[in-house]
Protein backbone atom coordinates (compact mmCIF):
# COMPACT_ATOMS: atom_id res chain seq x y z
CA UNK A 1 0.00 0.00 0.00
CA UNK A 2 1.62 3.14 -1.23
CA UNK A 3 2.00 5.63 2.19
CA UNK A 4 1.14 9.07 1.01
CA UNK A 5 0.73 10.34 4.65
CA UNK A 6 4.16 12.34 4.20
CA UNK A 7 4.37 13.94 0.74
CA UNK A 8 8.55 13.93 -0.54
CA UNK A 9 9.64 17.19 -0.83
CA UNK A 10 10.71 18.32 -4.21
CA UNK A 11 13.86 19.85 -4.91
CA UNK A 12 13.65 22.81 -7.79
CA UNK A 13 16.17 24.32 -10.24
CA UNK A 14 17.23 26.81 -7.83
CA UNK A 15 17.46 24.42 -5.02
CA UNK A 16 14.68 25.57 -3.33
CA UNK A 17 11.95 23.11 -2.25
CA UNK A 18 8.55 22.25 -1.78
CA UNK A 19 5.77 19.53 -1.47
CA UNK A 20 4.97 17.38 -4.12
CA UNK A 21 1.83 18.04 -5.78
CA UNK A 22 0.02 15.79 -8.10
CA UNK A 23 -2.28 18.32 -9.08
CA UNK A 24 0.83 20.17 -11.20
CA UNK A 25 1.56 16.52 -12.40
CA UNK A 26 -2.21 16.22 -13.65
CA UNK A 27 -1.81 19.41 -15.53
CA UNK A 28 0.69 18.94 -17.62
CA UNK A 29 0.12 15.71 -18.72
CA UNK A 30 -3.17 17.39 -19.60
CA UNK A 31 -2.16 19.92 -21.37
CA UNK A 32 -0.17 17.24 -23.38
CA UNK A 33 -2.95 15.29 -24.37
CA UNK A 34 -4.89 18.62 -25.19
CA UNK A 35 -2.26 19.54 -27.41
CA UNK A 36 -1.96 16.66 -29.13
CA UNK A 37 -5.48 16.21 -29.71
CA UNK A 38 -5.65 20.14 -30.96
CA UNK A 39 -7.89 20.94 -28.05
CA UNK A 40 -8.38 24.49 -26.75
CA UNK A 41 -6.42 24.67 -23.26
CA UNK A 42 -9.72 25.03 -21.31
CA UNK A 43 -11.75 22.16 -23.02
CA UNK A 44 -12.43 18.68 -21.69
CA UNK A 45 -10.59 15.31 -22.80
CA UNK A 46 -13.11 12.98 -24.14
CA UNK A 47 -13.85 9.96 -21.38
CA UNK A 48 -11.59 7.45 -23.03
CA UNK A 49 -8.48 10.04 -22.74
CA UNK A 50 -9.63 10.92 -19.81
CA UNK A 51 -9.61 7.42 -17.89
CA UNK A 52 -6.12 7.15 -19.89
CA UNK A 53 -4.57 10.42 -18.00
CA UNK A 54 -6.07 9.18 -14.62
CA UNK A 55 -4.06 6.15 -15.03
CA UNK A 56 -1.04 7.32 -15.85
CA UNK A 57 -1.27 9.84 -13.39
CA UNK A 58 -1.62 7.37 -10.64
CA UNK A 59 1.36 5.59 -11.95
CA UNK A 60 3.68 8.63 -12.51
CA UNK A 61 2.73 8.81 -8.20
CA UNK A 62 3.14 5.18 -7.33
CA UNK A 63 6.49 5.58 -9.19
CA UNK A 64 7.58 8.81 -7.37
CA UNK A 65 7.25 8.41 -3.65
CA UNK A 66 9.94 4.85 -3.66
CA UNK A 67 12.42 7.03 -5.52
CA UNK A 68 11.81 9.81 -3.25
CA UNK A 69 11.82 7.14 0.22
CA UNK A 70 15.44 6.92 1.21
CA UNK A 71 16.03 11.41 1.38
CA UNK A 72 11.99 12.30 1.26
CA UNK A 73 13.43 13.90 -2.35
CA UNK A 74 13.16 14.13 -5.20
CA UNK A 75 14.24 16.38 -8.03
CA UNK A 76 11.76 18.35 -10.61
CA UNK A 77 14.20 16.57 -13.66
CA UNK A 78 13.19 13.23 -12.56
CA UNK A 79 9.52 13.95 -12.08
CA UNK A 80 9.42 14.65 -15.33
CA UNK A 81 11.00 12.00 -16.64
CA UNK A 82 9.29 9.59 -14.86
CA UNK A 83 5.82 11.40 -16.85
CA UNK A 84 7.83 11.08 -19.97
CA UNK A 85 8.25 7.30 -19.37
CA UNK A 86 4.86 6.21 -18.03
CA UNK A 87 2.78 8.16 -21.24
CA UNK A 88 5.64 6.02 -23.34
CA UNK A 89 4.60 2.75 -21.44
CA UNK A 90 1.04 3.06 -22.30
CA UNK A 91 1.73 4.31 -25.73
CA UNK A 92 1.26 7.55 -25.77
CA UNK A 93 4.27 8.43 -27.55
CA UNK A 94 3.13 11.82 -29.64
CA UNK A 95 1.40 12.92 -25.75
CA UNK A 96 4.73 12.19 -24.53
CA UNK A 97 6.82 14.82 -27.86
CA UNK A 98 3.95 17.34 -27.42
CA UNK A 99 4.79 16.62 -23.16
CA UNK A 100 8.90 17.27 -24.29
CA UNK A 101 8.02 20.70 -26.01
CA UNK A 102 6.06 21.97 -23.01
CA UNK A 103 9.20 20.84 -20.96
CA UNK A 104 11.38 22.68 -23.57
CA UNK A 105 8.88 25.84 -23.19
CA UNK A 106 9.27 26.18 -19.75
CA UNK A 107 12.92 26.18 -20.38
CA UNK A 108 13.01 29.20 -22.68
CA UNK A 109 10.80 31.23 -20.69
CA UNK A 110 13.01 30.57 -17.58
CA UNK A 111 16.29 31.35 -19.75
CA UNK A 112 14.36 34.29 -20.80
CA UNK A 113 14.00 35.62 -17.30
CA UNK A 114 17.74 36.52 -17.34
CA UNK A 115 20.84 37.04 -20.44
CA UNK A 116 23.40 34.12 -21.39
CA UNK A 117 26.12 36.60 -20.08
CA UNK A 118 24.27 36.35 -16.53
CA UNK A 119 23.84 32.80 -16.66
CA UNK A 120 27.52 31.67 -17.64
CA UNK A 121 29.01 33.97 -15.01
CA UNK A 122 27.40 32.45 -12.28
CA UNK A 123 29.71 30.25 -9.93
CA UNK A 124 28.04 27.05 -9.20
CA UNK A 125 29.36 24.64 -7.03
CA UNK A 126 29.00 20.95 -7.84
CA UNK A 127 29.03 18.20 -5.19
CA UNK A 128 31.08 15.38 -6.36
CA UNK A 129 30.84 11.88 -4.91
CA UNK A 130 33.23 11.22 -3.04
CA UNK A 131 31.87 14.37 -0.97
CA UNK A 132 34.01 16.96 -2.59
CA UNK A 133 32.79 20.15 -4.09
CA UNK A 134 34.34 22.20 -6.92
CA UNK A 135 33.23 24.94 -9.13
CA UNK A 136 31.52 24.00 -12.60
CA UNK A 137 34.13 25.17 -15.70
CA UNK A 138 31.24 26.50 -18.12
CA UNK A 139 33.91 26.33 -20.93
CA UNK A 140 34.26 22.50 -20.09
CA UNK A 141 30.28 21.95 -19.80
CA UNK A 142 30.69 23.52 -23.62
CA UNK A 143 33.28 21.23 -24.43
CA UNK A 144 31.77 18.12 -23.64
CA UNK A 145 28.61 19.18 -25.67
CA UNK A 146 30.83 20.10 -28.48
CA UNK A 147 32.14 16.76 -28.42
CA UNK A 148 28.60 14.83 -28.60
CA UNK A 149 27.39 16.73 -31.16
CA UNK A 150 30.62 16.66 -33.33
CA UNK A 151 29.50 15.03 -36.72
CA UNK A 152 25.47 15.98 -36.46
CA UNK A 153 25.65 18.81 -38.83
CA UNK A 154 21.91 19.87 -37.70
CA UNK A 155 22.86 20.21 -34.03
CA UNK A 156 24.50 23.17 -32.21
CA UNK A 157 25.54 23.80 -28.48
CA UNK A 158 24.90 27.15 -29.03
CA UNK A 159 22.45 28.44 -26.01
CA UNK A 160 22.54 24.89 -24.53
CA UNK A 161 25.18 26.22 -21.43
CA UNK A 162 22.82 29.12 -21.12
CA UNK A 163 19.61 26.75 -20.97
CA UNK A 164 21.48 24.04 -18.89
CA UNK A 165 22.87 26.88 -16.32
CA UNK A 166 19.25 28.10 -15.30
CA UNK A 167 18.78 24.86 -13.97
CA UNK A 168 21.83 24.38 -11.91
CA UNK A 169 22.48 25.23 -8.20
CA UNK A 170 24.92 25.64 -5.90
CA UNK A 171 25.60 22.09 -4.41
CA UNK A 172 24.14 20.20 -7.10
CA UNK A 173 25.12 16.61 -7.18
CA UNK A 174 27.86 15.88 -10.08
CA UNK A 175 25.43 13.44 -11.80
CA UNK A 176 22.64 15.89 -11.36
CA UNK A 177 24.65 18.02 -14.08
CA UNK A 178 25.60 14.97 -16.23
CA UNK A 179 21.35 14.59 -16.63
CA UNK A 180 20.73 18.31 -17.28
CA UNK A 181 23.33 17.95 -20.11
CA UNK A 182 20.76 15.02 -21.81
CA UNK A 183 17.76 17.22 -20.42
CA UNK A 184 18.53 20.04 -22.18
CA UNK A 185 19.57 17.83 -25.69
CA UNK A 186 16.51 15.65 -25.28
CA UNK A 187 14.46 18.43 -25.36
CA UNK A 188 15.08 19.23 -28.41
CA UNK A 189 14.68 16.06 -30.39
CA UNK A 190 11.29 16.77 -31.38
CA UNK A 191 12.79 19.53 -34.06
CA UNK A 192 16.09 17.76 -35.15
CA UNK A 193 16.26 13.91 -34.68
CA UNK A 194 19.94 14.28 -34.48
CA UNK A 195 19.71 15.12 -30.85
CA UNK A 196 18.48 11.64 -30.62
CA UNK A 197 22.27 10.35 -31.16
CA UNK A 198 23.46 13.36 -28.85
CA UNK A 199 21.36 12.73 -26.08
CA UNK A 200 22.10 8.86 -26.40
CA UNK A 201 25.78 9.70 -26.52
CA UNK A 202 25.99 12.01 -23.50
CA UNK A 203 23.95 9.10 -21.05
CA UNK A 204 25.95 6.42 -21.92
CA UNK A 205 28.89 8.41 -21.02
CA UNK A 206 26.79 8.58 -17.55
CA UNK A 207 26.81 4.41 -17.79
CA UNK A 208 30.06 4.29 -18.33
CA UNK A 209 30.69 6.70 -15.46
CA UNK A 210 28.72 4.39 -12.98
CA UNK A 211 30.29 0.78 -14.70
CA UNK A 212 34.06 1.78 -15.03
CA UNK A 213 33.71 4.27 -11.99
CA UNK A 214 35.02 6.94 -14.65
CA UNK A 215 36.15 10.94 -14.14
CA UNK A 216 33.69 12.41 -16.12
CA UNK A 217 36.58 13.95 -18.75
CA UNK A 218 37.72 10.03 -19.00
CA UNK A 219 37.13 7.51 -21.63
CA UNK A 220 37.66 4.25 -22.30
CA UNK A 221 39.27 2.01 -24.69
CA UNK A 222 37.58 -1.37 -26.21
CA UNK A 223 40.28 -3.48 -24.83
CA UNK A 224 39.68 -2.24 -21.15
CA UNK A 225 35.95 -2.34 -21.86
CA UNK A 226 36.29 -6.38 -22.61
CA UNK A 227 39.06 -6.50 -19.60
CA UNK A 228 36.63 -5.50 -17.50
CA UNK A 229 33.84 -7.85 -17.82
CA UNK A 230 34.72 -10.25 -15.91
CA UNK A 231 34.95 -7.71 -12.78
CA UNK A 232 31.58 -6.80 -13.32
CA UNK A 233 30.29 -10.65 -13.92
CA UNK A 234 31.97 -11.00 -10.09
CA UNK A 235 30.47 -7.64 -8.47
CA UNK A 236 26.77 -8.78 -10.09
CA UNK A 237 27.89 -12.07 -8.00
CA UNK A 238 28.86 -10.48 -4.98
CA UNK A 239 25.51 -8.47 -4.87
CA UNK A 240 23.11 -11.20 -5.91
CA UNK A 241 22.23 -10.01 -9.11
CA UNK A 242 24.07 -12.31 -11.01
CA UNK A 243 23.82 -16.36 -10.57
CA UNK A 244 26.96 -17.59 -9.72
CA UNK A 245 26.75 -20.30 -12.36
CA UNK A 246 28.31 -17.85 -15.11
CA UNK A 247 30.98 -18.64 -14.01
CA UNK A 248 30.99 -22.00 -15.89
CA UNK A 249 31.27 -20.05 -18.82
CA UNK A 250 34.79 -18.98 -21.00
CA UNK A 251 34.62 -15.40 -19.84
CA UNK A 252 37.69 -14.30 -21.69
CA UNK A 253 36.17 -16.04 -24.94
CA UNK A 254 32.70 -14.34 -24.61
CA UNK A 255 34.49 -11.11 -23.60
CA UNK A 256 36.58 -11.49 -26.58
CA UNK A 257 33.06 -11.55 -28.60
CA UNK A 258 32.33 -8.22 -27.38
CA UNK A 259 31.57 -5.25 -29.52
CA UNK A 260 31.72 -2.20 -27.62
CA UNK A 261 30.77 0.57 -30.61
CA UNK A 262 27.51 -0.92 -30.49
CA UNK A 263 26.64 0.65 -27.07
CA UNK A 264 26.74 4.00 -29.73
CA UNK A 265 24.08 2.62 -32.41
CA UNK A 266 21.57 3.53 -29.78
CA UNK A 267 19.14 6.78 -30.18
CA UNK A 268 18.02 8.21 -26.90
CA UNK A 269 14.47 6.10 -26.53
CA UNK A 270 16.39 3.11 -26.70
CA UNK A 271 18.96 3.59 -24.60
CA UNK A 272 16.97 5.57 -21.70
CA UNK A 273 14.50 2.19 -21.78
CA UNK A 274 17.25 0.03 -21.66
CA UNK A 275 18.72 2.22 -18.74
CA UNK A 276 15.46 2.18 -16.77
CA UNK A 277 14.63 -1.05 -17.16
CA UNK A 278 17.22 -3.70 -18.31
CA UNK A 279 20.26 -2.57 -16.98
CA UNK A 280 21.69 -4.21 -13.44
CA UNK A 281 22.25 -2.05 -10.41
CA UNK A 282 23.44 -1.89 -7.21
CA UNK A 283 22.49 0.87 -4.97
CA UNK A 284 21.09 2.81 -8.19
CA UNK A 285 24.94 2.42 -9.77
CA UNK A 286 24.60 0.86 -12.75
CA UNK A 287 27.17 -2.33 -12.89
CA UNK A 288 26.15 -3.15 -16.68
CA UNK A 289 26.76 -1.42 -20.04
CA UNK A 290 24.45 -1.99 -23.02
CA UNK A 291 26.71 -4.59 -24.78
CA UNK A 292 27.41 -6.02 -21.42
CA UNK A 293 23.51 -6.94 -20.19
CA UNK A 294 22.95 -8.39 -24.13
CA UNK A 295 25.79 -10.59 -23.28
CA UNK A 296 24.48 -11.48 -19.67
CA UNK A 297 21.19 -12.66 -21.18
CA UNK A 298 22.84 -14.48 -24.54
Amino acid sequence: MLDISAKPQVTKRDGSSSDFNESLIYRAIEKAFLAENNLEADAKLPANLQSELDKIVKEVVEAVYPLAEKQQTISVEKIQDVVEMQLMRFGHYKVAKCYILYREDRTKARTLKGTPSESNAREIEVLRADGTKSKIVWEDLKARLDRAIEGKEECSSEGLVDEISRSLFNGIAEEEVEKALVLATRSKIEKEPQYSSVSAHLLLGIIYRHVFELDQQETISDETYRAKFADYIEVGIKHERITPDLRKFDLDTIAAALEPQRDRDFLYIGLQTVFDRYLLHVDGRRIETPQYFWMRVA
